[in-house]
Parts: structure tokens; sequence; C-alpha cells
């Protein structure tokens, strides 16, 4: 897998509204995604602000499995918890990131689209490439 190739039409600055479950409200976040490491790893910033204020920020990492060629993904966040990498894929329909594929990137009608167990979110880009 080519990280520059697969990630190029997410590469940039996006925000919009996703919604982490049915008891919690919408939320305002933004997502980064650029190439670093000589295009060898995806750095990955995030943002969530719930409407009481309660923020959580993150940042992930993306790079090719070298043992599998797939994609293997961490995810820091303001939480504390130490991350796992989530084993992945990309497909025609986006990125499938979780031993289940159980969380998903990808692009529609020039949106970002992100799903995850309780999770729904959409983004607009607002800059980069």
């Amino acid at each position: 897998m080519n990280l520059r190739e697969a990630f190029w039409p997410l590469l940039g600055n996006w925000t919009g509204v996703e919604q982490l479950g049915p008891d919690d409200g919408p939320a305002r976040a933004m997502i980064v995604f650029k190439l670093d490491l000589q295009d060898r790893a995806v750095l990955q910033d995030y943002r969530r602000v719930a409407a009481d204020g309660t923020e959580l920020v993150g940042h992930g990492v993306f790079v090719v499995d070298p043992v599998t060629g797939g994609l293997l993904w961490w995810f820091f966040d303001s939480t504390g918890i130490p991350p796992t990498p989530l084993p992945g894929r990309w497909s025609d329909d986006g990125f499938r990131l979780g031993p289940l594929g159980e969380h998903r990137l990808w692009l529609e009608d020039e949106q970002l689209r992100r799903t995850g167990p309780g999770l729904a979110g959409a983004y607009r880009r607002i800059s980069g490439h």
C-alpha cells in the first residue's frame, strides 16, 4: 500500500458534526490528516467539543503493516488510555479499521464520513489536500 495514494483524498483539514451514541448529543469535531516521515506515516489530529463544552483531543498514526501490507492505526487521546493498534485495509469504499472493520472512513458527496461503534460523523473540507 502506498500511503500517499491511499490517503490523498483525505489529506487536509475537515470540520463537521458527529454523534457518539443515542444518549449523547451532537458535537463539533475537527480532523486533520497529513503525510509525515517521508510518506511513511499519516498523522491525524482530532478535536471534539460537545455542547456542554466537554472536549476530547487525540492524535492518530497510520502506517503500513510490514507483515500484512495492510494498515495499522494507533489513536492516542486525552482519556490517557494507551492505544492498541487497530489493523485495517483500504478498499474501493474507503478505509475499514479494526478486526471486524467496525471503524470506517470514506468520502461521499465531497464529505468525509466516519462511523464506528456508536459513532456517526460527517465533515466538510476546509483546507488542504
